[in-house]
């Protein structure tokens, strides 16, 4: 497996946008493209349970794919990451207004953030962050946020135990068709304390998957 870049690699590169100075983050000034990630950029610098933090910049060259509405691939690039006091990597997302492609966005950056969890053994986690949503939270802590996540951001996700009947809750590809939204199938194995499953279904063709626990619902 490919170690990947640091961030502390990217080339120095001009910003006029909105930035800050902090002291959590790789880079001497966050470069923000708004004044709403400059606000959020100031609350991870000072949320007492935020280790570093770091805004993704073009020039980084950071992207998840991600199919839109019209069947076409596209690149999505996330805001921040950050990383937890409980040592939890989180991929943070600011957003204004949410556009037609947002739920096919936020799942691609679910899947990246389980595959690297799989891959790295360090947990991942995907956070959405709505500006109206923020205001009316006002967090001191980012674990504060826990609220708007769709899972538990910190904690090991509650395991589903084996032999249990749980459904998708959304399509997931397997053996070059597609087990539908709804679908029911039968937990065979757990792995990570409920982090991914294998399941296994019968309907409408016999078809063995692993997926991760946000993919799933108790039946």
């Amino acid at each position: 497996m490919h170690a990947g870049r640091q961030l502390s690699e990217t080339p120095p590169f001009p910003w006029s946008r909105p930035t800050l100075a902090a002291d959590k983050c790789i880079f001497n000034l966050v470069p923000c493209l708004n004044n709403f990630e400059r606000e959020f950029a100031q609350f991870l610098e000072k949320a007492p349970d935020i280790e570093r933090f770091a805004k993704l910049p073009e020039q980084f060259g950071f992207a998840i794919e991600y199919t839109d509405n019209s069947g076409n691939l596209r690149y999505y690039e996330p805001d921040f990451v950050a990383v937890a006091e409980d040592g939890t990597h989180c991929i943070v997302e600011t957003k204004g207004l949410e556009d037609t492609n947002v739920a096919n966005k936020d799942r691609a950056a679910q899947l990246w953030c389980e595959n690297a969890t799989r891959l790295t053994g360090d947990r991942w986690s995907y956070l959405k962050v709505l500006q109206t949503a923020y205001k009316q939270l006002q967090p001191t802590r980012f674990e504060d946020l826990s609220v708007l996540a769709p899972g538990d951001l910190f904690s090991k996700s509650r395991s589903i135990p084996e032999l249990s009947v749980v459904t998708l809750r959304h399509s997931v590809q397997c053996k070059g068709g597609f087990l539908p939204e709804g679908g029911k199938g039968t937990v065979v194995h757990v792995y990570r304390d409920g982090e991914h499953y294998e399941v296994e279904f019968a309907e409408p063709f016999p078809c063995t998957v692993t997926v991760g626990a946000s993919d799933l619902d108790p039946a």
